[in-house]
C-alpha cells in the first residue's frame, strides 16, 4: 500500500485483494485505517502515521464457497463499527480494536439499524416475509 506521508506498508496478498472491494474506515484523529473485508477472512488495522500494521489480523470464520460470502457494515457513532458476514457478527471499537465477535448462520441477514443498546438484523425469504433479530451491542448475544 503506497502512503504519501510515511513509508509504504507491506500488505499481505489476501488483504491487497480486498482493498478495492472491502470497506476502509479511517480514524482521522488517531491516523488508523481499518479494512473490513467483503470476501476474505482477515480484518486488519494500519497506523498510517507510522506506516505499520497494528496488532495481529482478526481472522473471521467464512463460508468455504467464496461465492456465498457477503458482508454488511454499519458505523455506530460513539461506539465503532459493526461488520456482519454470512458466518460472523463483529463489533470494532473506534480505535479499531475488536470488541467482540460471534459466530452463527447469518446467510441472508443484513444490518437494519441500531439503538443505544442493540443491533437490529433483518432477513427476508422468497415469499416476501421478513424476519428480525436483535443483538446486544455490549457482547453480540441474541436478545429476545
Amino acid at each position: 500500500m503506497h502512503l504519501n506521508w510515511s513509508d509504504d506498508i507491506e500488505v499481505p496478498a489476501s488483504v491487497a485483494k480486498e482493498l478495492t472491494s472491502g470497506v476502509l474506515l479511517f480514524n482521522d484523529e488517531d491516523g488508523l485505517l481499518l479494512l473490513l473485508p467483503y470476501a476474505s477472512e482477515s480484518v486488519v488495522c494500519y497506523d498510517l502515521k507510522h506506516g505499520r500494521q497494528v496488532g495481529a489480523p482478526v481472522i473471521l470464520r467464512r463460508n468455504p464457497d467464496r461465492g456465498l460470502r457477503t458482508a454488511t457494515v454499519m458505523v455506530i457513532p460513539g461506539l465503532g463499527v459493526a461488520h456482519l458476514t454470512e458466518s460472523t457478527l463483529s463489533l470494532f471499537r473506534e480505535d479499531c480494536s475488536l470488541a467482540w465477535t460471534c459466530e452463527d448462520d447469518f446467510q441472508g441477514w443484513t444490518i437494519k439499524g441500531h439503538t443505544s443498546h442493540e443491533l437490529l438484523l433483518i432477513a427476508g425469504d422468497w415469499t416476501g416475509r421478513e424476519f428480525q433479530q436483535s443483538r446486544a451491542l455490549d457482547d453480540g448475544r441474541r436478545l429476545g
